[in-house]
């Protein structure tokens, strides 16, 4: 499942015309949207059937490893999608004060550079066991919120330049 956004600017639109062109050459295509944002939006860009359903890592059961939480993981973008000022970084931090350790990752690996099957649970389990150490997760990622989910680690999700997590949480984890 996707979520999907076409800049509303030039590039944006040239972007959706190829993709409006090459979805339309495969009648056999389905399109699949993780929020209904994106369902309405692929709805009515695409002549592609289109289904709603979450995104697989939401099928995933919640871990509790029971850790000693200490501190804050910041898990900011660092893209085009990014509207959360420094400045709103900044007073978070300070908020938090200096009697807490405070991290930064993202949930872009830089390492390794190929995931095989062999590697993909211990690297999943690794970040999952990262959230689950946190006395709070602050991102803007739509993922970094579900690994809050799923470890039970409170979380502030700011959006995105469109709207994906807000959308994602109240489709999906709202209630």
């Amino acid at each position: 499942p996707q979520s999907i956004h076409f800049e509303n600017n030039e590039d944006g639109e040239i972007e959706k015309q190829k993709s409006q062109e090459a979805y339309r050459k495969n009648p056999n295509l389905v399109l699949v949207a993780r929020d209904a944002q994106s369902f309405h939006r692929m709805q009515s860009t695409f002549d592609n059937p289109v289904i709603f359903t979450p995104d697989m890592v939401l099928y995933m059961k919640p871990v509790n490893w029971n850790f000693n939480r200490n501190g804050a993981l910041f898990v900011l973008r660092h893209d085009s999608e990014k509207v959360v000022k420094k400045s709103t970084i900044d007073n978070i931090k300070d908020i938090l004060g200096n009697e807490r350790p405070v991290k930064r990752v993202d949930t872009v690996l830089d390492e390794p550079q190929k995931i095989t099957p062999v590697t993909r649970e211990a690297l999943f389990d690794s970040e999952l066991e990262l959230f689950s150490h946190q006395e709070i997760i602050i991102t803007d990622r739509w993922h970094a919120m579900v690994f809050s989910v799923l470890t039970g680690t409170p979380c502030l999700l700011f959006g995105n330049s469109y709207g994906k997590g807000k959308h994602a949480y109240f489709d999906w984890l709202e209630h």
